[in-house]
């Protein structure tokens, strides 16, 4: 063991230190510290592309909680609520009402107050037709008291169909209009069972979006500055309240 000991500490010396320097150069081994080379050079950052505004409704967590009825697989896109795809147009409307064959185009939202006009002016003008008519068969039969009477049957027959369309075009502009203050849809009213976000707690028909007569009259009339519906509504029992839909003034 001897000999071992004197043969290290030979080669420690022909090595140019000594026995008693081992323990102090292996400490400066343990804690040397390699130099600090340049520095390296920066990854350049992956560019991510600029998301296509379509898409981002699909990040809204409804979407992934099961609501897929407010999904279009027509479109693609995630609908907000009170919008339906029409079949006719082949888009989604905000706030469908319903598609009407004699303007050819869809009642929705920024239109309604349009067609409620439109209503209301046919039906002034078919009264104003009835009234000319009745004046006109009176004017007649005053000034030729012993005529014959066969020409009357055409007269008679336009009021006939004008009030038929009187009756009908008054039904329609008073269902639409009593619509607009409830702030509800033709589509609503027709499928409402269909709408988990019209059911009421005990499940009867319930209007979430029923703000009183004068902002939903307001609200139809300045479809622009109503911002679009959300896509699920937050049910909280009795209290079910606009998570987006802010009240306008």
């Amino acid at each position: 063991r001897r000999g071992s000991g004197a043969e290290r500490e030979l080669d420690d010396l022909d090595a140019g230190g000594s026995a008693e320097d081992e323990p102090e150069g292996r400490a400066s081994l343990l804690h040397a510290t390699p130099q600090a080379g340049p520095p390296a050079p920066a990854l350049p950052s992956p560019q991510r592309k600029a998301e296509h505004p379509a898409l981002a409704p699909l990040r809204l967590s409804p979407a992934f909680e099961g609501q897929w009825n407010q999904v279009c697989v027509a479109c693609h896109i995630v609908r907000p609520l009170r919008a339906k795809h029409d079949p006719v147009t082949g888009r989604c409307v905000e706030v469908f009402d319903h598609y009407c064959p004699w303007v050819g185009n869809v009642v929705g939202k920024n239109n309604r107050h349009v067609f409620l006009a439109f209503l209301l002016l046919e039906l002034a003008a078919l009264l104003l037709a009835d009234c000319a008519a009745v004046a006109r068969m009176r004017q007649a039969v005053e000034a030729r008291p012993g005529a014959s009477t066969a020409w009357i049957v055409a007269p008679v027959a336009f009021l006939v169909f004008s009030a038929f369309l009187l009756l009908s075009v008054g039904a329609l502009a008073g269902a639409q209009a009593h619509q607009i203050w409830r702030n509800v849809t033709t589509n609503e009213l027709a499928n409402w069972h269909r709408y988990r976000y019209l059911h009421g707690p005990s499940g009867d028909f319930q209007n979430p979006f029923d703000r009183g007569w004068r902002l939903n009259c307001w609200e139809a009339c300045h479809p622009a500055l109503v911002p679009r519906a959300p896509i699920s509504l937050q049910a909280g029992g009795e209290d079910m309240r606009l998570l987006k839909l802010d009240r306008v003034a």
